[in-house]
């Protein structure tokens, strides 16, 4: 398959060292964490595109390192992110005009800052308060349009989302509906399990 990849964790947290692939739902899951985001994105992007997939390697637990064919590796999640839309001749992802880009860089700044880091449930509480007032009014993390800021936003609170009651949901109703919108966005869920939301309650109060 034109998805297989290979995973290594290396650094501090050198509990393993893993080679491997393996299979959810039909589809290749590329390892964990954030290089599993790495590899979800590089198929989102890369449906129509035969090119092997790159390798990920771990520099610690939190910083990803892409092996590209020519000069030295690309190192963090925002850096390969932004590196595979370019590859995939998708910059309009990362945002279209100057105002739209330092938003959509800010977000993903966020992304890797403090939802990347989320270390007790004040944390995530945190995180889910600015997101639920940002998104008050907006469709889009960056307003009107859909960006690389809402995919990897999506893929890092997507275990978030996933342990939180009903009534968790409503208190962040404007995360909620902008979460389930992302998951329905074709290709973005992946092997990812569709996280289920009271459609009503999402859409009655919407602006």
């Amino acid at each position: 398959s034109r998805c297989l990849g290979i995973l290594k964790l290396t650094g501090k947290h050198n509990v393993l060292q893993i080679e491997r692939q393996r299979k959810l739902e039909g589809k290749i899951v590329w390892g964990v964490g954030e290089g599993q985001v790495c590899g979800s994105l590089w198929r989102l992007l890369s449906e129509e595109n035969t090119r092997k997939k790159p390798t990920v390697h771990f520099l610690s637990a939190f910083i990803p390192i892409l092996q590209t064919n020519s000069g030295p590796g690309l190192t963090g999640l925002i850096t390969i992110a932004s590196h595979l839309v370019k590859q995939a001749k998708k910059e309009q992802l990362l945002g279209s005009s100057a105002e739209e880009k330092a938003v959509v860089h800010q977000w993903l700044e966020y992304r890797v800052t403090q939802v990347g880091r989320q270390s007790s449930r004040e944390d995530t509480r945190t995180v889910l308060k600015d997101l639920n007032a940002h998104l008050e009014d907006k469709v889009y993390l960056a307003g009107n349009s859909f960006t690389l800021a809402d995919i990897l936003m999506y893929y890092g609170l997507h275990h978030v989302m996933v342990d939180l009651t009903v009534q968790e949901k409503e208190i962040y109703l404007n995360v909620s509906r902008w979460f389930n919108h992302i998951q329905h966005y074709p290709g973005v869920r992946q092997h990812l399990t569709n996280v289920i939301f009271i459609k009503n309650r999402l859409y009655t109060s919407a602006h």
